[in-house]
């Protein structure tokens, strides 16, 4: 994998499920699915369109890497622009919509779209960045299912065993369901109840990361590696076999 730092998301605050209400990379995020819902064809959508490239623009701007200029990002952005069409003329469906705008461009919704992205085509020898993953799956990272209100602001534990199972279960759920790709929902390859079934994975995944979490070490660098995860790298306790 081509592993984009992840402390690049540009978020001005700690909190990952929440973003300040200036004009930060979730409003820009937002404004670029907006405009690529205006085409209620999915086939008709076209990176050409003049408003998706000005703000994708915008984009740039809060989504550099480092020693990248805002021209440089663009011009990657806009090539990986390239690859999104492609995935999402595929799928031939509208993204789900996303009613809760403060998630946009939060690092939770960025961690979900990493796995996306780092997953949807494994041919590539670098992959998208995450923010096309998000754009694919804007709900993707919420605790509980879809869109949730409710059990996410009960659940959500800011970094902790849920807001990551939370990112990858969906990630995987998604990519089974739309594109085939991936473990599916049952991402330890543990459960019986199969890759397609969202409840499945639900207690492996969590104990999982729960006890991950109790080594102390940043689960960052595990999402960023979920090739070794999925492919028998770590074992019952949660060590990664290297």
């Amino acid at each position: 994998i081509d592993i984009i730092i992840f402390c690049s998301l540009q978020q001005q605050s700690d909190e990952t499920d929440g973003s300040e209400t200036v004009l930060n990379l979730g409003v820009y995020l937002s404004l670029l699915d907006r405009v690529i819902r205006k085409y209620k064809d999915p086939l008709q959508f076209t990176i050409k369109d003049e408003e998706y490239c000005s703000v994708l623009r915008l984009v740039a701007t809060k989504r550099c890497l480092k020693k990248e200029t805002t021209e440089e990002c663009y011009e990657r952005l806009l090539k990986d622009s390239e690859e999104f069409e492609k995935i999402y003329h595929e799928r031939k469906v509208l993204s789900d919509v996303l009613t809760h705008k403060y998630f946009w461009g939060t690092r939770q919704q960025l961690l979900c779209g990493k796995v996306i992205a780092d997953w949807i085509d494994t041919d590539r020898n670098t992959a998208i960045d995450p923010i096309f993953g998000a754009l694919l799956c804007p709900c993707g990272g919420r605790v509980g299912p879809g869109d949730a209100g409710w059990m996410h602001s009960v659940f959500f534990d800011d970094r902790g065993f849920m807001a990551y199972h939370s990112a990858v279960h969906d990630a995987f759920g998604y990519l089974i369901t739309y594109h085939g790709k991936g473990p599916g929902y049952d991402y330890m390859k543990k459960s019986k109840l199969g890759r397609f079934n969202p409840l499945s994975g639900q207690y492996d995944g969590i104990s999982f990361w729960r006890n991950y979490l109790k080594m102390k070490v940043m689960p960052d660098d595990l999402v960023r590696s979920t090739f070794v995860m999925i492919f028998g790298g770590i074992n019952s306790d949660g060590i990664m076999l290297l």
